[in-house]
């Protein structure tokens, strides 16, 4: 978002991931701010709101540091480098009062929708990624037929792009079945859950995401261990 990488050792880089991850307890575990704000704002001490805000201001400053770095190097051909300058773009060509771009709205917007990308993808992503990893040093001959895909049509010399997307079926494939060979959503508990198709009620059933994206599409999940039609078609229409 920001064209900044950080070593996976780096303090700045711990200290975000630890606000985050208080940010998202104290969410988790206080009925209070999440189903009745105004009165926890009433009573901050007690209902945590004040220590919230605190985070949630330490969070926000973090990235106004980052927008600040790139609003004064900002690319003199005005061609955006990353996510972060196409939208400073965008906060200097919008001229309209109302609009969420407008200055120093503009500069509030972008600051939240920075935190929430961060937030929401910041482990999610992260784990993702190691376990595709994993998956690819498991199954070295998948591993090298990505390879080769990819080394037929992008070649060395560059990075692929979307532009590239449909010419990479096999890879686009892996991709999707690396997501689709488990879920990172904790097991759900279902309690009298109508099912749409069956007249009665399910008590007491465990039930996890991943069964229902195996269960959607039996032409894709005839066993639960084998993805078996890697086609991008299927993969594309089932999504």
């Amino acid at each position: 978002m920001a064209g900044v990488r950080y070593e996976q050792d780096d303090p700045r880089l711990w200290s975000v991931f630890n606000k985050n991850k208080e940010l998202s307890e104290k969410l988790a575990g206080n009925i209070t701010i999440v189903f009745v704000p105004r009165l926890a704002k009433l009573i901050p001490k007690l209902s945590g709101w004040g220590e919230l805000m605190d985070l949630v201001k330490d969070m926000r400053s973090i990235t106004l540091g980052h927008v600040d770095q790139h609003k004064k190097s900002f690319p003199e051909n005005g061609v955006p480098r990353d996510f972060m300058d196409a939208y400073i773009k965008e906060i200097e060509a919008t001229t309209d009062p109302d609009s969420s771009f407008y200055k120093d709205n503009g500069i509030r917007s972008l600051a939240a929708v920075v935190g929430d990308l961060f937030a929401a993808g910041f482990e999610t992503v992260t784990l993702t990624l190691s376990w595709a990893v994993l998956y690819l040093s498991t199954f070295q001959e998948v591993q090298k037929k990505l390879q080769e895909e990819l080394d037929s049509v992008v070649g060395r010399n560059r990075y692929p792009t979307l532009a590239d997307r449909p010419l990479l079926p096999y890879v686009v494939d892996q991709s999707c079945q690396a997501l689709l060979y488990g879920t990172h959503v904790k097991l759900c508990r279902i309690k009298e859950y109508a099912v749409a198709s069956v007249e009665h009620f399910l008590n007491d059933v465990f039930m996890s995401t991943s069964e229902f994206l195996r269960e959607a599409n039996v032409d894709i999940w005839v066993s639960i261990d084998e993805f078996v039609k890697p086609h991008v078609k299927i993969v594309m229409d089932f999504f």
